[in-house]
C-alpha cells in the first residue's frame, strides 16, 4: 500500500504528462457565490496582480494558472492528497511564456517522484483555458535506484542536505542539468534577489549552523563551494 500523500515512482527516463481545462463560468460561480476571497485559496498574491486589470479580474487568465496547477497536480499522479493550490505558483517569463515555480508539498512529491523540471503550456479559447505540463526525464529515485553492490543502501540513496539545495536551485532553473561547484550563481541569476529568500530560508532548515539574515555576507552565497564551506562544513568535487 503506498503511503498517503506519495506520488507514483516511474522509470527513469520517463516523460510525464498533465492536462487539464477550466471554464471560465466555473470561476465566475465561485466569485458570485463565495466572494474573491475564494480565490486568495487558489492563487498566490502575484498569480492575482498578473490576472487583474484595469476593470477587474481577467477570468481567462485566472483560469489559466489554475488549469495549469491541476495540470501540474496530475502529471505528479499523487494519492490521497488535495491540491495544495498556493504549493505551485505560475508566473510569466521574459517574452510571456509561462513557468510553474513548485515549493512546499507539490515539491516534496516532485522529488519523490524523481521530476525534477516541468514545462507548462496555457492557452485560452472562448470561455475555456487549457493547460498542458510535461516533465522532463525523471531520474532515479530511493524506490528504484540500487546500490552498486545491487542491494539498496540508505546512505548512497538518501541526498545530502547539500545535494538537497542544489536540486532547489536546479528545479528553480530547468534550463540547468548541473551546477559547477565554482559556478557564480548569483552573477548568473540562478539565485535573483526574488528568490534569495528562500535560498537562505532552505539553507537555514538544512543546516545546524545558525544565519544572521541582518547580517549576511553575500560572497558566502556566490557558489555551491563557499556555501558548503561556510554552512556544511564539507568539501565540494
Amino acid at each position: 500500500m503506498s503511503p498517503r500523500g506519495s506520488a507514483e515512482v516511474p522509470a527513469a527516463g520517463a516523460v510525464r504528462v498533465g492536462v487539464d481545462i477550466v471554464r471560465t463560468d466555473r470561476v465566475r460561480d465561485l466569485l458570485r457565490d463565495h466572494g474573491p476571497g475564494i480565490l486568495t485559496t487558489m492563487l498566490t498574491a502575484r498569480e492575482l496582480a498578473d490576472s487583474a486589470t484595469a476593470v477587474g479580474l481577467d477570468l481567462l487568465t485566472a483560469s489559466g494558472r489554475i488549469a495549469a496547477k491541476e495540470a501540474v497536480f496530475k502529471l505528479l499522479r499523487a494519492r490521497d492528497i488535495a491540491l495544495p493550490w498556493l504549493d505551485v505558483e505560475v508566473s510569466r517569463l521574459p517574452g510571456g511564456a509561462p513557468r510553474a515555480t513548485l515549493s512546499g508539498r507539490i515539491a516534496a512529491l516532485a522529488e519523490q517522484a524523481g521530476v525534477h523540471s516541468i514545462e507548462i503550456s496555457i492557452s485560452h479559447d472562448g470561455d475555456y483555458a487549457v493547460a498542458m505540463a510535461v516533465s522532463g526525464p525523471t531520474r532515479t529515485t530511493r524506490e528504484d535506484r540500487p546500490a552498486p553492490d545491487g542491494t539498496e543502501s540508505e546512505e548512497d540513496t538518501v541526498p545530502t542536505p547539500l545535494q538537497r539545495l542544489e536540486q532547489w536551485i536546479l528545479e528553480k532553473n530547468p534550463q540547468y542539468t548541473e551546477i559547477d561547484p565554482d559556478l557564480d550563481l548569483i552573477e548568473n541569476r540562478l539565485v535573483d534577489s526574488l528568490a534569495f529568500a528562500e535560498f537562505v530560508y532552505l539553507l537555514g532548515r538544512l543546516t545546524d549552523v545558525p544565519i544572521d539574515v541582518q547580517n549576511l555576507d553575500i560572497e558566502d552565497f556566490r557558489t555551491l563551494r563557499r556555501v558548503a564551506g561556510k554552512y556544511f562544513l564539507a568539501a565540494v568535487d
